[in-house]
């Protein structure tokens, strides 16, 4: 088994109901409640800090819950190596010359069912050259966006989004050779999720952007 953490700590399976069979309720549709400890979670710390000649970037995230289960699987199935190349071309896309300032490597807690997985990469001064990073550096969160329907598609039902899913993601940039304005805050609420974005600037080329998702689930 691949599942980590005590009782109040441990993922729930989304299942929704549940039959009991013996006992006073036996016979009575039961919802089932996710623990609150065992919520599908990951909180990201990403920062980018410029250098007199290079770009180095760190990226930290701790998982819960059912992601810390579907962290400790991958890593205990698939080779390291593979999903060291996964994660390195997750972040080229947007960043093309990075590299791995060190091998990525995940630490488990598995009494509270934390994964944490740190990754270090460095953008050299040729990199930051590229045109395509030069006038366009992308400071994206991409959260939430595997649990909602592909734009463009028609649909006749309802769209399923499972139990409690909840994603932070928090880029700061730090150092940078240009300054900063803030874009404005955005807050989206509706049945299916909630996503708040903020973000701040400082002098110096420093900025730190939030997004903080959440679905609106059974729980």
């Amino acid at each position: 088994s691949f599942e980590g953490g005590s009782y109040g700590l441990a993922s729930v399976p989304d299942y929704g109901h549940a039959l009991p069979v013996t006992g006073p309720e036996a016979g009575k549709m039961q919802t089932i409640t996710p623990l609150p400890g065992g919520i599908d979670r990951v909180v990201t710390y990403q920062t980018i800090t410029f250098r007199d000649d290079h770009a180095e970037m760190e990226v930290i995230s701790h998982h819960t819950g059912a992601a810390a289960d579907r962290l400790r699987r991958r890593w205990s199935t698939e080779p390291p190596a593979t999903l060291r190349r996964g994660y390195l071309d997750y972040y080229r896309s947007d960043f093309p010359g990075l590299a791995e300032a060190g091998q990525a490597f995940v630490t488990d807690s598995r009494d509270d069912n934390r994964m944490t997985l740190t990754e270090r990469y460095l953008i050299d001064g040729k990199a930051l050259q590229n045109p395509d990073l030069l006038h366009d550096f992308p400071l994206v969160g991409e959260i939430g966006r595997s649990d909602l329907p592909p734009l463009g598609v028609a649909r006749s039902a309802p769209y399923l989004l499972g139990s409690t899913r909840e994603r932070i993601l928090q880029l700061r940039v730090v150092n940078a050779p240009i300054g900063f304005e803030a874009p404005a805050a955005v807050s989206i609420s509706n049945p299916g999720f909630r996503l708040y974005y903020s973000a701040e600037a400082s002098d110096g080329g420093n900025m730190s952007l939030r997004w903080h998702y959440r679905t609106l689930a059974r729980n």
